[in-house]
């Protein structure tokens, strides 16, 4: 017999791993394969169809390095992940999609330049009020 759905808790057309897992929505948990993903050393290309969980994906890697298991309290990576935390560079390539490759480089150069500074500001921040 099926089992009803509440479909109110979906969480459609949303790629922020964080809001899904706080606003308790439901998540399929697939986080035994992205610890598998996430400790590989060769590149991986994502080739899904559109609207088939890529952004949630990255993000929920993102997380993962950023903020550690903070967020994945109850899921099976809580058990396989024992990694630090990294700074994240996270590149929306959406909003450069009308662009020239010379106005891409610069938009990309910019983005890096713009978190690097970010998280440099955070860590010196950090060490100031550690002392």
């Amino acid at each position: 017999m099926p089992v009803p759905c509440d479909c109110n808790r979906l969480p459609l057309g949303l790629s922020d791993f964080t809001d899904i897992r706080e606003s308790d929505m439901i998540y399929v948990d697939k986080t035994e394969f992205l610890a598998k993903i996430a400790t590989r050393r060769t590149p991986i290309f994502l080739s899904r169809p559109r609207r088939f969980g890529k952004s949630l994906l990255v993000d929920t890697l993102r997380s993962l390095f950023e903020s550690g298991l903070e967020d994945f309290h109850g899921l099976d990576i809580d058990k396989l992940w024992h990694d630090k935390t990294y700074p994240v560079i996270c590149i929306d390539f959406s909003s450069m999609a009308d662009t020239s490759p010379e106005d891409m480089k610069i938009s990309i150069a910019d983005d890096i330049i713009e978190q690097f500074d970010a998280y440099r500001s955070e860590e010196h921040t950090s060490e100031l009020q550690s002392r």
